[in-house]
């Protein structure tokens, strides 16, 4: 299977202008294209139609969690479509989709206990939700805290403790986050390859190849 994998678009819509561009054809032949969140910048439900719908005419099979800047109609919207995978299973392919999408707004004030605490929640029923699932790829905003796609300025981390326990307990073969635009790479926790591909409103996404367990990325530049 062939993914995709966008983060922080934050609305900029000017890589899918041109049809004929290596990133638009790759869109097109993919098997899925999966967001991790930020689709828009601080707005709701009409500006996820018109960025996700401009991507949906690439690629039908489009998976996505909100991020911290996406309002809640964003949320509303995805679920409505059938692509939201915030606390929710998706099968295509053969491959069980499953995600965690940002839980509180962005603000300096934000209670990262109290998210942190919900994350768990819906953690622990995805685990129970993909519990027969052969191959699953997980969607998040946050990454996994203490790794290289968590990895902020002056070297400290600002991931997700919640994150990082369903990637250690089930070990989903692909783990996909944002958030963290100058993470972009990949990283490992145990069978997991974990992939940020950096903020598309930079030019930045991931090309994955998932075949069963084994998983091979590359982070390429749509500019």
């Amino acid at each position: 299977m062939i993914i995709i994998a966008l983060a922080d678009i934050h609305g900029f819509m000017d890589y899918f202008e041109q049809d004929n561009t290596e990133f638009c054809r790759e869109l097109n032949n993919a098997d899925a294209v999966v967001i991790a969140g930020d689709i828009t910048n601080f707005k709701g439900r009409q500006e996820a139609q018109r960025v996700l719908s401009k991507i949906r005419c690439f690629n039908e099979n489009v998976f996505a969690v909100p991020g911290n800047c996406d309002l809640p109609g964003v949320d509303e919207y995805m679920r409505s479509e059938g692509i939201n995978l915030n606390c929710n299973r998706i099968d295509s392919g053969g491959v069980t989709f499953t995600g965690l999408g940002s839980l509180l707004p962005c603000s300096r004030h934000g209670n990262d206990d109290t998210a942190e605490s919900d994350s768990q929640t819906c953690i622990e029923h995805i685990a129970a939700m993909t519990a027969d699932s052969k191959t699953v790829v997980f969607v998040s905003h946050k990454p996994a805290c203490d790794t290289k796609v968590d990895r902020i300025g002056g070297g400290h981390y600002s991931g997700s403790m919640a994150v990082r326990f369903f990637i250690e307990s089930y070990q989903p073969a692909l783990a996909v986050s944002g958030h963290i635009h100058e993470a972009a790479g990949t990283d490992r926790i145990g069978k997991t390859t974990l992939v940020n591909p950096g903020s598309l409103r930079e030019g930045s996404y991931a090309h994955i190849e998932l075949n069963g367990e084994t998983v091979k990325t590359d982070i390429r530049f749509a500019g």
